[in-house]
């Protein structure tokens, strides 16, 4: 457990791992302890070291938890993920030089086995390499179904990888379909979490970004568009401010015409006037009320003579009618018979 980059790595008291926790690591160094003595032994130093040097920090190189053949215990590996970490910048120069001092006098033998043990995990054909293209591979089928779409929709003949072998001595930028490629793998992965509405709404919103991406004159006419559409924010909200402000002096105002009348009327001068006026409204109510009652039986007196006097007429015309009537018969009594 020692290292080239770090200082006062604990104290050398405390029983070093006697790997450096490398492909290299084993290579001139004696054997490993077992766990439970590395354990006991790594205890037991950093009790000394604490018991010694109270106050000096303990500096631990910030690796992995595995060490060659042995870890480091899991609570001190979990203390040591939350504390600080200092990076020191040391020339490439500098570094090159402890590496050939470090393992340039090792047995070659056993350097090219470690190479060779390297190169199973990390070569051009390395398991670190199959795992990348393992995960890679969904990516790069999105990547290429992604562009047979767009070359459909745009009626593409030809799409290539500048980054490929193919030499390629010019491309104008409007032909460069990248960022479309990679808004819409963005897309896709967001798509999947929306709702069906939010999905319409997301399409649609999809389709302006790509035709004013697509069309550079636009992006300048959407500015303006922008700009218009915020100014004429601004002024609506100007404009409700100061209709708000309006409500707002309007209300005081009425409010304090409402305490000036309150404050007069609770004058003795304006009570007695207004108990004045009260009184003559009630004397007002009450001839209106006379008058109202007075023109009423005048008005039931006139239709009650009315309806006498067209009784009496009535009277008087059914008497006439029984006097022509008697008259008549008595006429014709007194008229001889031949």
């Amino acid at each position: 457990m020692r290292s080239p980059r770090r200082s006062n790595f604990f104290n050398y008291s405390i029983p070093r791992s006697t790997n450096k926790g490398s492909a290299f690591g084993a290579i001139g160094l004696a054997a490993q302890p077992s766990q439970e003595m590395f354990e006991n032994k790594l205890a037991l130093g950093i009790h000394q070291q604490n018991s010694n040097h109270s106050n000096q920090p303990i500096w631990i190189e910030d690796e992995s938890q595995r060490i060659g053949s042995i870890n480091i215990p899991h609570n001190l590996w979990a203390l040591i993920r939350t504390q600080p970490v200092y990076f020191l910048d040391i020339p490439f120069e500098e570094r090159l030089k402890h590496i050939v001092s470090e393992y340039g006098s090792l047995d070659k033998e056993k350097l090219s086995v470690a190479v060779s043990r390297i190169q199973k995990r990390f070569g051009p054909n390395g398991d670190l390499l199959l795992q990348k293209a393992v995960l890679v591979k969904p990516i790069q089928d999105q990547i290429f179904t992604i562009v047979q779409d767009l070359a459909d929709s745009k009626k593409y003949d030809f799409i290539f990888d500048k980054s490929s072998d193919l030499t390629m001595l010019f491309a104008s930028k409007r032909y460069d379909i990248s960022d479309q490629v990679l808004r819409t793998l963005t897309r896709a992965e967001q798509r999947e979490q929306l709702t069906k509405k939010q999905l319409k709404l997301q399409q649609e919103k999809d389709a302006k970004e790509d035709f004013i991406k697509e069309n550079p004159d636009m992006v300048e006419r959407q500015r303006i568009l922008d700009e218009k559409k915020t100014a004429r924010e601004k002024l609506a909200a100007e404009k409700k401010a100061a209709i708000e402000e309006k409500k707002r002096i309007a209300a005081e105002n009425k409010k304090k015409a409402l305490e000036e009348k309150k404050a007069v009327n609770s004058s003795p001068k304006k009570s007695n006037l207004t108990d004045s006026i009260a009184a003559k409204k009630a004397n007002d109510k009450l001839v209106a009320e006379a008058t109202r009652k007075a023109a009423a039986e005048a008005k039931a007196k006139a239709l009650e003579d009315r309806k006498k006097e067209l009784e009496d007429r009535k009277k008087k015309i059914l008497e006439d009618r029984e006097a022509a009537k008697k008259a008549k018969e008595d006429k014709l009594k007194e008229k001889p018979i031949n």
